[in-house]
């Protein structure tokens, strides 16, 4: 078994569709996987990485029980779900837009 001591990694960043859970809008971590992440929990940050939005990835925070940093739309925010609060975010300019739709 390992404890804080014996771990090389200080984190565990895991993508949502198709790894946690199957890929629809309304899906769920299954019960093993809800508690294989709790007790990784335990010994390491665990995190979401997912280019889902806030407003689809809140119910997943939450039915993990995640507090710590997590990263959505694909690493243009840093988000907080312990404080509901995004920590970082990366917007595109309009100009910036532009080129990217060309």
């Amino acid at each position: 078994m390992y404890t804080h001591k014996t771990l090389k990694y200080k984190a565990l960043l895991v993508d949502v569709d198709g790894t946690l859970m199957v890929a629809t809008p309304d899906g769920v971590p299954t019960k093993k996987v809800l508690h294989a992440m709790d007790r990784a929990s335990k010994f390491l940050h665990v995190g979401l990485a997912t280019s889902r939005c806030i407003l689809n990835t809140a119910y997943i925070l939450d039915m993990l029980k995640l507090s710590g940093p997590s990263i959505l739309e694909g690493g243009a925010c840093i988000y907080d779900a312990a404080k509901r609060k995004s920590l970082s975010e990366q917007v595109l300019t309009r100009s910036e837009e532009r080129r990217v739709g060309k």
